[in-house]
């Protein structure tokens, strides 16, 4: 696999931003958010029921309590740093980075960063995995003893500072549906994606906050 900041950049020379963004955008959509089959791939027939630390999901989000946030997205593309159980809730907990609340070139670059420091585990884990001809649904990436919600975390904040703050997000796994594993040759894509997928704000809002985070 290729880097991610240097699909990203080599798209944007060839396309231009304006066109980067509409067919990348169209592309995601039919692949990832609708039911079309001209772009499914073994992948993304599988339903998912959980994430997995380490791996980057998309899917449909209702959060608790959402009449009283001041915005959120029903939408979200997110790496997931980390899964908590709430046992007396019955429910998981996830923490991830969304990264429809980060301005899109910063997007590739914390993919990069993501595959840089992990290009070892994440290029064993490409092979696919088969049982019967059919490819099992990718699991755990890292060990549960590693925490790689600190580590990468601390990555971002050397390289990055507080900037990342506002795209750190939980979620409650039941308000979490239509689960699908965003394909590692798809990663640098999703720096092209314009969300309309907001709630009380819009993209333009979203990367004015993204800019007051990071003075």
């Amino acid at each position: 696999m290729e880097r991610p900041l240097i699909s990203y950049d080599k798209e944007l020379m060839r396309k231009g931003f304006a066109v980067a963004v509409r067919e990348n955008t169209h592309y995601y959509v039919n692949k990832y958010l609708t039911t079309s089959s001209h772009f499914e791939t073994p992948l993304t027939r599988i339903r998912y029921t959980t994430f997995f630390p380490g791996r980057v999901y998309t899917y449909h989000y209702y959060p608790i309590g959402r009449k009283k946030l001041d915005f959120y997205d029903l939408k979200p593309i997110t790496l997931i740093l980390a899964k908590k159980s709430l046992k007396k809730k019955r429910s998981i907990l996830y923490t991830g980075i969304n990264f429809n609340y980060i301005p899109n070139t910063f997007r590739a670059n914390v993919m990069d960063l993501y595959y840089t420091a992990y290009r070892t585990q994440l290029e064993s884990d490409m092979i696919p995995q088969m049982s019967d001809n059919i490819q099992i649904a990718p699991g755990y990436l890292f060990s549960p003893d590693f925490n790689f919600s600190l580590n990468f975390r601390t990555l971002l904040q050397q390289h990055y500072g507080d900037k990342f703050k506002l795209s750190i997000r939980k979620y409650r796994t039941e308000m979490i549906s239509s689960i699908k594993l965003v394909e590692y040759t798809d990663w640098y894509k999703t720096a092209f994606i314009s969300s309309d997928h907001y709630v009380r704000t819009n993209l333009n809002e979203v990367h004015k906050r993204w800019l007051e985070n990071a003075k």
